[in-house]
């Protein structure tokens, strides 16, 4: 049914509509996210804010990621493709920055509460199915975030996703659109087909020498070599150097009692809350939430039992739409989850059933109820050893790299002609890649920006050792070149298989799409088709009724029967077509009998509506975005576009 929408789905809509981020998959490719390299020019700006490189590389780096997850090894793009990639990719920066700053302009924000409900759905938080705290402290540090900033983050997209509801929510089919669109999905045409396979038309004898020579000369770029290099290279990273430290069980334990707010829960509060919004950002509307909220205040101070009073009040009054469900409750709170206000006016509560507020925030006006505290627990050492011991490995090595990290550099400049020097130093063995081109490379010449400094003049023609090139936290590479082939065209008797087979395959094409228009000729002279069929020694199908997703049509003649034209009154159209393996399907357009959306079931209306749904959100996403970007002031600056 789909098949039916997808030529107006355009360009990356799509994505934007199901999420800018998707908050489940944060954590992919994250390894990229934390640079050392400090970064003064700005790629874009966007009505001021500036996007930087390093942003800028990691979001490319994500992508490129997801290419190759979704193409496997089919997916090695050449240099034109990366740089095209790369500023798809800047664009999709400049967008969720229009969308992020519109955001704020209409005042949109997100609850803690919705900020915790959705991390707490992230697997990687979870322990046995269940968030938990601890684990989630230690992803993140994994990751070089902290708590704060991950959430801040987690804010931000839930933010957007409100933004992108509300413009894809104005946006809805008609029933009369609806039926049109599943009128035209259930049509069915009348055909009749025949298929000359391109087996038969397979040319009698082998081309001539001088055709191959021909062919040669002409296609000589499809049978190039490019220049290849072999590259020897030092890596110093922190994941290696784990390696290298060793620690004694004292010093583990010296570690764990030195570090022990890692290992433990943090103190936290039980807190319920009611959110008055203002009507607008106008003084009267503020004051008149302010006034709402103080005379709820005012009756929870007055009530016999304030906690039951304050959830009551919460679920008929609160605009919190999480919390409102649970009488306000919003649970067991850290500190750092809450904005700065909101936490410190919590946290000095001292006893449960106390009070704090109004409190104006970003939201509106904001009153708190201490529902219970909860103290900080440290675990056992012995239930988090071998979490401590990993710690500590990393720590060390972490401390390890940034003490050789100067000398890496050091070494590697002042023996600029070989690698030898610096590999005995600082104990580091000489790796070796081969096979890297311009476009192409394993290992660390996956990655574009090693394989830019391999081809450099000073690395590739004077043979000196690279500068130290940054592959994320803590890992870095000193290449150099080992070995340089020169790009050379494969010679002919090498190829000349291959060439003898693409003429012959082209030939057979050829032959076939040549009595595919005669016996279209004959058609359209009268010759009923069955007799065509017969005179070219194929089997007729049909006539028979087809529908869109017919299996026995080959894709090809599906998509050219339903997207011919019918001839005007009850004469029959012919047309042809190549299929995917050169033969020609040979067809007549017979009649069209209309779908029937009237009877469909309620089940498969409620699809269409939904698919056509999107389709409209997607453009009225999209129409958004344009205007955004007419209004907007966006400077690119692609010379620091690496």
């Amino acid at each position: 049914m789909l098949s039916v929408f997808r030529s107006f789905a355009k360009g990356w809509m799509a994505f934007i509509l199901l999420g800018l981020v998707s908050i489940p998959f944060i954590f992919w490719g994250m390894g990229q996210l934390v640079q050392t390299t400090v970064v003064t020019s700005y790629v874009a700006k966007v009505n001021g804010s500036k996007i930087m490189p390093n942003r800028l590389q990691q979001a490319y780096e994500q992508a490129f990621q997801q290419r190759q997850a979704q193409l496997g090894g089919q997916y090695n793009p050449t240099q034109a493709q990366q740089k095209q990639l790369k500023m798809q990719t800047l664009q999709k920066l400049i967008d969720t920055q229009l969308l992020l700053q519109q955001a704020e302009k209409d005042q949109l924000v997100a609850s803690s509460a919705d900020v915790r409900a959705q991390i707490e759905q992230i697997p990687a938080f979870q322990l046995n199915g269940h968030f938990d705290y601890q684990q989630y402290k230690i992803v993140l540090a994994n990751n070089g975030l902290s708590v704060p900033q991950f959430e801040n983050q987690v804010r931000g997209n839930l933010v957007l996703e409100q933004l992108q509801r509300g413009v894809a929510n104005s946006a809805f089919p008609t029933p009369s659109e609806v039926a049109g669109i599943a009128a035209l999905a259930q049509q069915q045409r009348k055909a009749a087909w025949f298929v000359l396979p391109i087996k038969e038309f397979k040319p009698a004898k082998q081309p001539s020498k001088e055709a191959v020579a021909s062919y040669y000369k002409t296609h000589q770029s499809q049978y190039s070599i490019p220049e290849t290099l072999t590259l020897a290279y030092l890596q110093l990273d922190k994941k290696t150097l784990e390696q290298r430290v060793k620690a004694t069980p004292e010093e583990l334990k010296d570690y764990y009692r030195t570090h022990q707010s890692q290992y433990g829960i943090p103190p936290a509060r039980k807190v319920a809350e009611i959110l008055i919004k203002p009507s607008s950002p106008v003084t009267a509307a503020v004051a008149a939430a302010k006034s709402r909220i103080e005379k709820l205040l005012k009756q929870v101070k007055q009530a016999k039992d304030s906690t039951k009073t304050f959830a009551e009040l919460a679920r008929k009054n609160s605009d919190d739409r999480i919390s409102r469900r649970n009488g306000g409750s919003m649970g067991y709170v850290s500190r750092g989850q809450l904005p700065q206000k909101l936490d410190d006016a919590l946290f000095n509560l001292p006893k449960a059933g106390d009070l704090a507020g109004p409190i104006r925030t970003a939201r509106g006006w904001v009153i708190l109820q201490l529902l219970d505290k909860r103290a900080g627990a440290v675990k056992p050492y012995a239930e988090v050893k071998d979490q401590v011991a990993r710690d500590y490995k990393s720590d060390k090595a972490k401390s390890l790299y940034y003490k050789l990290d100067g000398q890496f550099a050091n070494l590697t400049f002042e023996n600029a002609g070989s690698l030898g020097a610096a590999a005995k130093a600082l104990d580091l063995k000489i790796q070796t890649v081969s096979g890297v081109t311009k476009d192409h490379g394993t290992g660390i010449a996956a990655s574009d920006q090693v394989r830019k400094v391999a081809f450099s003049d000073s690395v590739l023609k004077q043979r000196q050792n690279s500068n130290p090139i940054k592959l994320g936290k803590e890992d870095a590479v000193v290449l150099r070149i080992s070995k340089a082939t020169p790009s050379r065209i494969k010679p002919l008797a090498d190829v000349r298989d291959d060439i003898v087979a693409a003429l012959m395959r082209q030939q057979a094409r050829d032959a076939a799409a040549k009595a595919a228009s005669g016996a279209l000729s004959a058609l359209r002279t009268g010759t009923p088709i069955a007799a065509v069929a017969k005179d070219h020694g194929a089997k007729l199908q049909g006539p028979a009724m087809v529908k869109r997703s017919d299996s026995k049509l080959p894709p090809a003649l599906s998509q050219s029967l339903f997207t011919l034209a019918p001839a005007v009154g009850s004469s029959p159209r012919y047309a042809s077509v190549a299929l995917a393996d050169g033969s020609q399907a040979v067809f007549g357009l017979l009649g069209v009998q209309a779908g029937d959306a009237k009877h469909l079931p309620k089940l498969q209306q409620t699809a269409y509506m939904q698919d056509l749904g999107r389709i409209y959100a997607m453009e009225m996403t999209q129409s958004y975005l344009a205007w955004l970007h007419e209004k907007a002031d966006i400077k690119i600056v692609k010379d620091n576009i690496q």
